[in-house]
């Protein structure tokens, strides 16, 4: 039996506590830890002495086709990329929506479409994860499938995630970065850093939505120069089942309007997306947009 499972025993029908050693060095410094092979996780729970006394399992699944509704807004990213598109900078994207509502998978399945070659259907750019905690492509040397031709930077510990998503832009010459979670203010520091180098960056935050982001002194500066994908909001978990996003194809007018007091239903630039049954529309219009004219 491996060390994973060995937790806790049963002894007379009671559980008894695993010590100390047979759990040191199992988990990361966030307490989690990914099942090899799979797109699984295991966070624990500790106590004062570092003791562990509860799991939480999580089950992660690749949805082949999910970020297909967002195939238009990431070949406009991939333009954006080219110095006489007129862009200011690159486009980058914010996933936002708290937690369980698929902003991994949704993450998962756009690496894929950026580091797939186009015969494949994608967009055939330079992708680069920093994956903190091994949740996007596995926490294993060799990379679930499900990030395409996408590389992966493993980080240390959590605290060092801005530190390598510098060091991806440094030294791995990216078209995209690909990052779980940003949370810190050095993290965002590191975002903007990307951006104005001329990188591409897909990212999540937790947040309902963009006013949400506005009020957390940390995260707020990540509206300059992104676009924001609104996931899980409260009217789309009523009206269509979770299968309508809200896309804010311009943050700077959306943020205007918020700060008037205004409703974002009067954005020119927000746009409400629905899922549509069949992925293969979304296909086959990401490959006519791939044709030359």
């Amino acid at each position: 039996m491996s060390a994973l499972f060995q937790f806790a025993s049963m002894v007379d029908g009671m559980v008894q506590k695993p010590s100390l050693d047979a759990t040191h060095g199992i988990f990361s410094s966030d307490n989690r830890l990914g099942v090899p092979g799979t797109l699984h996780r295991i966070s624990a729970m500790q106590d004062r002495q570092g003791g562990i006394y509860g799991l939480t399992y999580r089950v992660g699944w690749y949805v082949p086709g999910a970020a297909l509704l967002l195939a238009d807004v990431l070949s406009a990213m991939k333009a954006s990329l080219d110095p006489h598109s007129g862009a200011d900078r690159p486009q980058s994207l914010l996933l936002l929506g708290p937690p369980g509502v698929g902003k991994m998978t949704l993450l998962q399945d756009i690496a894929f479409l950026l580091s797939s070659p186009p015969e494949q259907g994608g967009l055939g750019l330079a992708v680069v994860i920093v994956d903190t905690s091994n949740e996007i492509a596995g926490d294993s040397d060799e990379c679930h499938p499900c990030i395409g031709h996408a590389r992966r930077m493993m980080v240390p510990s959590r605290d060092q995630q801005a530190q390598v998503l510098v060091e991806a832009v440094q030294n791995h010459n990216p078209q995209v970065i690909i990052v779980d979670e940003i949370g810190t203010k050095q993290e965002v520091a590191a975002a903007r850093t990307i951006a104005q180098r001329g990188v591409l960056l897909v990212g999540t935050a937790h947040g309902n939505n963009l006013n949400t982001l506005l009020r957390d002194p940390e995260l707020r500066p990540l509206v300059g120069g992104v676009e924001a994908v609104t996931l899980g909001d409260h009217e789309a978990n009523i009206s269509n089942a979770g299968h309508r996003w809200q896309v804010h194809f311009d943050v700077g007018e959306c943020v205007d309007i918020m700060l008037q007091s205004q409703s974002l239903s009067a954005a020119s630039s927000s746009q409400l997306l629905r899922r549509l049954d069949s992925a293969a529309v979304w296909k086959q219009q990401l490959q006519q947009q791939q044709q030359p004219n």
